[in-house]
């Protein structure tokens, strides 16, 4: 083998080991993801038992990718909106207020 041949070699080498590593997720924990969320812990794992966000068993370990995070966001923005600021809800009773309206410097000039 020539120089040149083992020079090109190396390279590929070094580009087929590169583009093995960068295809690994940076694996995140169950503090590091909540952290990242902006979430507290408790809420996190509260969240991860519903299923609502997927994760990675390493072991015994739950870890928690930066797409399973993004995919958790996602579906959040699609979450139905709070029913007192939603104008397509109807009301939820048939009451109105008796009370009364006074003019209160009126009755004190009286």
């Amino acid at each position: 083998m020539t120089t040149m041949e083992i020079h090109e070699l190396g390279t590929l080498l070094r580009d087929v080991v590169a583009s093995t590593v960068k295809s690994v997720p940076d694996l995140l924990t169950a503090d590091k993801a909540a952290e990242r969320l902006g979430i507290s812990v408790k809420v996190f794992r509260s969240e991860v038992r519903s299923k609502r966000i997927r994760f990675i068993l390493i072991g015994r370990r739950r870890k928690f990718t930066e797409d399973d995070l993004n995919a958790y966001i996602e579906k959040q923005r699609g979450m139905i909106p709070c029913q007192s600021t939603s104008r397509k809800v109807h009301r939820t009773s048939t009451m109105t207020s008796n009370s009364k309206v006074y003019d209160i410097m009126a009755r004190r000039g009286a």
